[in-house]
């Protein structure tokens, strides 16, 4: 586990497995409540695109085959996502101008 100083108010942000799992539980959400607005915005356009695209295929499937894709493409999102969530963290920290203390 990392942490990471602001160097104004000397406030102490740790990055570790715990952010993976508020990740994993609130996606979007979690991205938007830490700030990382981008990030937040690449999630939400990525699974509606790779939805679209599973959709485009209409006259090939039932609904019950595009459902589960869509369901499938976007929990593979999400969970890469969250799994990347402490370099992206590590980086919005540093870019900010926080310090790494451990």
């Amino acid at each position: 586990m990392k942490e990471y100083k602001h160097p104004v108010k000397g406030r102490i942000e740790r990055v570790g497995w715990k952010n993976i799992l508020w990740a994993l539980l609130f996606g979007v959400f979690y991205f938007m409540y830490k700030g990382l607005w981008k990030h937040a915005a690449i999630i939400f356009v990525a699974v509606i695109l790779l939805g679209f695209a599973a959709v485009s295929d209409l006259d090939v499937k039932t609904m019950e085959d595009v459902q589960m894709e869509t369901d499938v493409i976007g929990s593979l999102v999400w969970v890469v996502y969250a799994f990347l969530v402490p370099r992206i963290l590590r980086n919005h920290y540093l870019d900010s101008g926080w310090e790494e203390v451990k």
